[in-house]
């Protein structure tokens, strides 16, 4: 897992790289496999990135839906990923 660093900096080469594409992010986000338990350096970089103006958010246990708004601060739309997964079969 990347070291998040002060601040939610990224510290790892391989993932300090990812930084600027992951900035460059605009309109709606659609997220799948981020936890709100230990994703909290990838939510700071949703938040403070001002081009996303929204976040799709697919979600397995309904716990991580209770938790996701303590994280992301954006409007947010949810989604069970169980239907994600069927509609790809």
């Amino acid at each position: 897992m990347p070291d998040p660093g002060k601040n939610g900096e990224l510290l790892e080469v391989d993932t300090r790289d990812k930084k600027d594409l992951f900035k460059a992010i605009s309109g709606q986000l659609e997220i799948v496999g981020l936890s709100p338990a230990n994703d909290e350096h990838l939510f700071m970089m949703i938040n403070n990135n001002p081009n996303i103006r929204s976040v799709v958010y697919y979600y397995l246990k309904d716990d991580d839906k209770i938790e996701l708004p303590h994280h992301i601060k954006k409007p947010t739309t949810f989604k069970k990923v169980t239907k994600l997964w069927y509609s790809m079969k």
